[in-house]
């Protein structure tokens, strides 16, 4: 099995989220867009 390694730099982050290969950043976009809209400090608890 070939090991397969990113570099952590913000191309690559954007590249591998707009990807979508195992089909589980929908999530993750929500969440982004739902930080960027907000105005008032809150606390995320994840379980």
């Amino acid at each position: 099995m070939k090991k397969y390694e990113l570099e952590l730099t913000e191309d690559n982050i954007r590249k591998t989220i707009e990807n979508n290969i195992l089909g589980r950043n929908n999530n993750l976009v929500m969440l982004g867009k739902m930080l960027l809209n907000q105005n008032e400090n809150i606390m995320l608890i994840f379980l």
